[in-house]
């Protein structure tokens, strides 16, 4: 994944490189992502592409979001290893209170460390770090389309 370097003053406010409205998506995003600079642009992105974005930076403080009445969220985008929750627990734990929540899981991590969270498989929608924004675009249109 391609990160601007932050200059200063502007740490809490990374660009995300613009992405194409072509196919702009609507819905509402709960991107779960303890590495900060991921997380911006993971929500700048998202944001450009037309989405409401909540964030977290853990699988718990996403708990209690989700836990907000009236709340929608579509789709869920976790990191697989974080500390405390990992993201297929957080995911777990989700859909037990918003049961048919899409899931869209990011990981860095190497193929092993994956398999051992248990969320790599044909069925489960997959992003690797580093990725582009044109990638994120386009793995969040195919799981809101």
């Amino acid at each position: 994944m391609y990160f601007p370097s932050a200059g200063p003053g502007s740490a809490d406010d990374l660009d995300a490189p613009p992405v194409p409205l072509i196919g702009a998506v609507r819905g509402t995003v709960l991107v779960v992502e303890d590495d900060d600079r991921v997380r911006r642009f993971t929500r700048g992105t998202l944001q450009k592409l037309g989405c409401t974005v909540l964030d977290a930076p853990s699988g718990e403080e996403a708990l209690r979001l989700c836990e907000t009445p009236g709340l929608t969220i579509d789709l869920l985008v976790t990191d697989v290893v974080m500390s405390g929750l990992s993201g297929r627990e957080l995911a777990e734990a989700v859909a037990r209170t918003r049961p048919g929540i899409k899931v869209l899981y990011v990981s860095g991590c190497t193929d092993d460390a994956v398999l051992r969270h248990r969320v790599r498989s044909t069925q489960v929608r997959f992003l690797q770090k580093p990725f582009t924004a044109d990638t994120l675009a386009e793995k969040v249109r195919a799981a809101l389309g």
